[in-house]
């Protein structure tokens, strides 16, 4: 069992998780299961997160109107935490280093004053813009 956990893993990774639930069933079966309980009950849950932890949502799912207003939310938060001179401005090389890869891929088309620094505004605009555009596709 544990060359099977070490070898697998390496080779085929998901393999070796699949195989172990597969063990861990049938030992569970038979009252021996030698891996975490989650494996052997439910295959494709995260065995990261404790039970306790796990807590289904008791609001619905935002869509629509809502779920873009979310995601601009969080686009937000991500561009103040990469603005680290808190100049409501920020370059190409910051964005793709903060993980913003959106915004440093677009950058060029977002800095239209050609600058060389975008503030949250530009991004909120040039996505708004976007967005447009493919609504008004026929």
């Amino acid at each position: 069992m544990k060359i099977l956990r070490c070898v697998l893993p390496s080779v085929f990774p998901c393999a070796g998780v699949c195989l172990l639930a597969m063990l861990n069933t049938a030992a569970a079966q038979d009252g021996r299961a030698t891996g975490p309980a989650i494996l052997a009950t439910s295959p494709h849950a995260d065995p990261y997160l404790p039970p306790a932890k796990r807590i289904p949502s008791t609001t619905p799912a935002a869509s629509g109107p809502a779920l873009q207003e979310q995601a601009m939310q969080k686009l937000k938060k991500q561009f103040e935490a990469a603005d680290s001179a808190r100049s409501g401005t920020l370059s190409a090389e910051q964005a793709r280093a903060a993980g913003l890869g959106y915004v440093a891929d677009h950058f060029e088309q977002i800095d239209r004053r050609k600058a060389g620094r975008v503030s949250f505004d530009d991004v909120k605009q040039f996505v708004q813009q976007r967005q447009q555009r493919r609504e008004n596709l026929p």
